[in-house]
């Protein structure tokens, strides 16, 4: 048994962008869909898989998420080097593995392209804080709680200005919220 297809509904009119980042950035194929009265577009992975974009209108549920794993952020950053998000991923993954230097020119350089990236400033704000950068790591956070208040992220960064004192921490005790999980560059 494998998963067939999975079904992502998206804004009226966004089908087509969405669709260019799985192409362009994941490498996934379009293939043809049955004609309907809804617009959208179907892609199809290496493996067969399927992900369908439907539009509709309407706010989609809030948990609605789809989730691709990626086995080398290097290789997506060599075809899409200013990729905010790979390089946020990519930093949170130096950081895990203590290799702070790397996380930091990835995270800089995330930053530069955008500056109110939510996940880059909470990784940021980690990586300060790892480095003793008690007031850089707290005002990144609170930064996060500006740009994105209610979100997961926002919750992550109050989490760690309520843990933020004077003593130095590891990567293992930091807490990093959704943005850090394990995962090898």
């Amino acid at each position: 048994m494998r998963l067939h297809h999975v079904n992502v509904t998206v804004p009226p009119g966004r089908s087509q962008p969405i669709a260019a980042f799985y192409c362009d950035v994941l490498g996934f194929k379009p293939i043809s869909r049955p004609e309907n009265e809804r617009a959208g577009v179907w892609l199809e992975m290496q493996d067969g898989t399927q992900l369908h974009l439907s539009e509709r209108d309407g706010a989609p549920h809030p948990d609605q998420h789809f989730a691709v794993m990626v086995d080398d952020l290097n290789a997506v950053l060599d075809q899409t080097p200013n990729r905010v998000d790979a390089l946020v991923y990519r930093a949170s993954a130096y950081r895990q593995l203590g290799s702070i230097d790397l996380a930091t020119d990835d995270i800089d350089r995330a930053l530069r392209l955008d500056p109110n990236s939510v996940a880059g400033l909470l990784e940021r704000g980690n990586l300060r804080r790892l480095k003793n950068d008690a007031a850089g790591a707290k005002a990144d956070w609170q930064q996060v709680l500006k740009l994105s208040p209610g979100t997961p992220a926002a919750a992550s960064a109050q989490d760690n200005l309520a843990h933020l004192s004077d003593q130095p921490v590891t990567g293992q005790n930091l807490l990093t919220g959704p943005a850090a999980k394990k995962t090898k560059p």
